[in-house]
């Protein structure tokens, strides 16, 4: 049986000095995720590229599996803070409007490090604290789960668990996918508003007629 290996920092960082060593080890962490991928990454690697003894980095953490783990928590917080930011713009009486702010915090989350994310996502072992990579999801999951049900009244899903899973799945796929195609970002205001017709045209109308014309639910 494998053992899991330990993924919690062996000590905090007290000082000031200190907590710039780790964070520098940190950055280097991403630094060598991203060039070298995570099977090639290695202690020995990460401390060359932070600038530090390996002794120091083995001061704070006791595996590479560790320094990932803090990565982690260090990306998804950034990634978070983007989308709590934009909350602070939603009205909770007007989906147009808070769908265009979710969708453009959305693609700025995943703009905070794209080819960070995504070796966190395809290359990490989800064993312990690596699995932590997905709560962003389950976050965002959450978040729409509270918007939608206080505005049952405007959709016409009664499964709001359902439209969260396709929503939660489908909008952050064409995100990834389009900041892949997309790396300087240039149509990322034509894309918001599109994601935007998207979600209103799932959540809000319904086929009028075989045309396919489509019709606001009614209230």
């Amino acid at each position: 049986m494998r053992t899991i290996p330990i993924m919690h920092p062996r000590r905090r960082p007290r000082q000031a000095r200190a907590q710039a060593t780790v964070d520098a080890i940190i950055q280097a962490t991403a630094r060598v995720l991203v060039e070298d991928g995570y099977d090639r990454a290695s202690t020995n690697r990460i401390a060359q590229a932070a600038g530090v003894s390996i002794g120091s980095l083995y001061q704070y953490f006791p595996s590479k599996e560790a320094l990932v783990a803090a990565l982690v928590d260090e990306h998804l917080g950034r990634m978070t803070a983007v989308v709590t930011r934009a909350l602070d713009d939603v009205t909770p009486a007007e989906l147009p409007h808070n769908a265009h702010v979710m969708v453009s915090a959305l693609i700025a989350a995943y703009r905070v490090d794209p080819r960070l994310h995504h070796v966190l996502c395809q290359e990490v072992p989800k064993i312990g604290e690596l699995r932590r990579i997905y709560e962003f999801e389950q976050t965002l999951a959450e978040v729409m789960r509270q918007h939608l049900n206080s505005l049952r009244h405007q959709i016409r899903h009664q499964n709001i668990d359902r439209a969260v899973f396709l929503l939660v799945n489908a909008v952050p796929s064409v995100i990834r996918a389009a900041i892949e195609s997309d790396p300087e970002g240039t149509n990322d205001a034509a894309l918001a508003e599109e994601l935007r017709d998207m979600i209103l045209r799932y959540l809000v109308y319904v086929p009028a007629n075989e045309s396919g014309a489509f019709t606001r639910v009614s209230a």
